[in-house]
């Protein structure tokens, strides 16, 4: 089997996880996850739709799987563009990171049901819930460098176009610092949606991951052989002069 076909295997192969982690996010956001805002749920409204919806908390496991399925798309990724080096190791430690993150997650949604089967307070649904639902914002960290590294490793190989490379760094940096604009002008209203920084960045968030996800998609899914004369093993000159990339 030929390099060529090899390739062209790998970045198909990307498009479909990229599809797959696009309809987990999106199939997670719309139907299992609990109402996030904004506007911010209240109290009442956080008792009310767990006591209603104790089924669902099961189903937190969604986001490890999608997790998962998110650092095998990082992995295609690395392997297309031929990366090593730092750049693809803090990628893996992200993706690490990640499931992690997601894994914590499910415990504290699971302990909550536990809590619940054993006649918990609404106070204690409250705090529970609330902290759960914060750590899927402390996803968008490692999320960020992930998809920063994968921009750079493109831009370097010149496997596809260079605008998606552009934004894999764009969403990777908004990522990156969306927690630092939300704690500069927080955002957090239970009747309506504050548009101050952080409310934009929240909003961002979303948009961005659903845009870069969805571009990689059709990229390589439809133009699968474009820059793929870039991506042969280095040559020793590059290798020496960029030993840390």
């Amino acid at each position: 089997m030929n390099a060529t076909w090899t390739e062209t295997k790998v970045s198909r192969s990307a498009a479909a996880v990229s599809f797959l982690v696009l309809l987990g996010t999106f199939l997670y956001f719309s139907v299992i996850t609990p109402p996030l805002g904004p506007p911010e749920p209240s109290a009442q409204q956080i008792v009310t739709w767990t006591h209603s919806h104790e089924q669902l908390l099961l189903f937190q496991f969604v986001p490890a799987y999608t997790a998962v399925i998110y650092a095998v798309l990082i992995g295609l990724l690395i392997q297309l563009t031929r990366g090593s080096g730092l750049l693809a190791n803090l990628a893996w430690l992200a993706m690490g990171a990640n499931f992690a993150i997601a894994l914590v997650t499910f415990g504290l949604y699971f302990g909550l049901w536990s809590y619940l089967q054993r006649g918990g307070s609404d106070d204690g649904v409250v705090a529970l819930r609330s902290i759960a639902s914060l750590f899927t914002h402390g996803q968008l960290i490692p999320l960020g460098v992930a998809i920063s590294c994968i921009g750079l490793l493109g831009m370097r190989s010149q496997v596809w176009p260079i605008w998606l490379s552009w934004l894999c760094l764009v969403v990777g940096v908004e990522h990156l610092l969306s927690s630092i604009a939300f704690a500069a002008a927080p955002s957090f209203s239970t009747t309506g949606h504050q548009m101050t920084l952080g409310g934009f960045v929240r909003l961002a968030d979303i948009i961005l991951e659903y845009a870069w996800l969805l571009a990689f998609v059709l990229v390589l899914a439809i133009k699968p052989m474009r820059g793929l004369t870039h991506v042969g093993p280095r040559s020793e000159s590059t290798r020496s002069s960029n030993p840390a990339l």
